[in-house]
């Protein structure tokens, strides 16, 4: 992929999210306790979120359920 192809793929993955209210979380408009280590969706490096999209895209388009781990970690 060239730059254009993945600031198209960036554009596609931020819409859709947001559309599903992907950030609303980060709102907080409940004033609900955040459970320890939680950061806002916001900060989620693009390559989380993409991985977000993938799931979310075949829950809602696949009827199909995944789950991903998070092998290392290097923050």
């Amino acid at each position: 992929m060239d730059e254009k192809d993945i600031q198209v793929l960036k554009e596609i993955v931020y819409k859709e999210l947001m559309s599903c209210g992907y950030f609303m979380g980060d709102f907080n408009i409940h004033n609900l306790p955040k459970v320890e280590g939680w950061k806002p969706y916001s900060n989620n490096t693009f390559g989380a979120m993409l991985m977000d999209f993938a799931c979310q895209y075949n829950m809602e388009y696949e009827g199909k359920n995944y789950k991903y781990e998070l092998i290392e970690d290097n923050e």
